[in-house]
């Protein structure tokens, strides 16, 4: 699924939304100049919509946190109450002093509540004390009084440019702002620990995940990428990588294209994810085995499989571009099934 994540969106990607033949550009060129312009934005803002930017980001922090996965319990949009208010990640300590040992997470401590902007979404002085109710609403909702201690939880804003005006205004109100690490700043609040990652500051070999998640990704990250994941050493990470490279490569597509070309990465990624595809394939066909099985028919066997990815759909670990290919069907049809079956998309 890696492969046909990075490889085969080129062909068929590239010629639909990037590359324009001949008679289509004979067409366009023929209409009004409004028109053309008109054309451009919906253009533009079909492909954002298309870009799952929070399933990568949650996918980037498990494998920015790997070497402590089995501290920490993740929980995808997680509902603060009974009504649509949704936390982008939260992050749980399982052993209340375990060491992180990512730099993003020395600051975290029992709870751990993130929230992401993608590249065009904006940072304001609003959505900060947005979120810091949020994290307010998080201790107040406790089993029982005081369940969860305001100095065990932490804030943590993660976005690919810097919110200039943003930590201006914080300064302005007598927070202190400091930088502990590039692309790193620890925000003073009388309550809680709160952070700001700015994803284009980090550095390029120790966080090349959460450096993904940009529209500007140059020829040397696209590489460093790829030898990143050339060099994963467990096999359970790359359902994580799929949600990452999807949000790259539909984010930066001629880059991609451009370093396919240039170091010859089609046989070598074939080689290498050949037996993740093979056991990913495998698993879940078992999986899908067993639950055809239990309901007695040949069909069944089909319909596990569709429900064991519906379900990897609904937590996030991809997007739906793979999902669709996983099944040989379009997105708009795969959301139709999962629709009738029950199942929900993240937001």
């Amino acid at each position: 699924s890696i492969y046909l994540s990075f490889m085969q969106i080129h062909p068929v990607c590239i010629s639909e939304n990037q590359c324009l033949t001949s008679q289509n550009k004979q067409r366009f060129s023929e209409k009004e100049p409004l028109e053309n312009n008109i054309q451009e934005v919906q253009l533009k803002r079909k492909k954002q919509k298309q870009i799952q930017w929070h399933p990568g980001f949650c996918s980037a922090v498990r494998l920015e946190l790997w070497e402590n996965h089995e501290d920490l319990d993740y929980i995808n949009e997680y509902n603060l109450n009974r009504k649509p208010i949704q936390i982008d990640l939260l992050v749980i300590k399982k052993e209340k002093h375990a060491s992180i040992q990512n730099v993003i997470g020395k600051i975290f401590r029992g709870h751990n509540i993130i929230e992401y902007k993608s590249p065009r979404d904006g940072l304001n002085i609003d959505t900060y004390f947005k979120v810091l109710a949020y994290a307010c609403l998080y201790k107040a909702a406790g089993e029982h009084v005081n369940a969860v201690a305001e100095e065990d939880i932490t804030v943590t804003f993660v976005r690919d440019r810097k919110p200039v005006k943003l930590l201006r205004e914080l300064q302005g109100k007598n927070r202190t702002v400091e930088c502990v690490s590039n692309g790193i700043y620890y925000i003073g609040e009388p309550w809680f620990a709160v952070q700001l990652i700015v994803t284009s500051e980090l550095d390029e070999e120790e966080h090349c995940w959460l450096r993904a998640l940009t529209e500007r990704l140059s020829k040397a990250e696209v590489q460093r990428l790829i030898c990143k994941m050339q060099n994963l050493e467990q096999k359970a990470e790359w359902k994580y990588v799929d949600s990452v490279l999807e949000v790259a490569v539909t984010a930066n597509k001629k880059v991609f294209e451009s370093v396919k070309e240039e170091m010859g990465m089609c046989n070598a990624l074939l080689e290498l994810m050949a037996p993740e595809i093979e056991q990913e394939l495998a698993a879940a066909t078992e999986r899908g085995r067993t639950r055809g099985l239990s309901q007695g028919i040949a069909q069944g066997i089909s319909q596990g499989v569709e429900q064991e990815i519906y379900s990897c759909l609904s937590e996030g670990l991809y997007g739906t571009a793979i999902g669709a290919r996983k099944l040989n069907i379009t997105e708009n049809e795969l959301i139709q099934r999962m629709t009738k079956a029950g199942y929900t998309l993240p937001q």
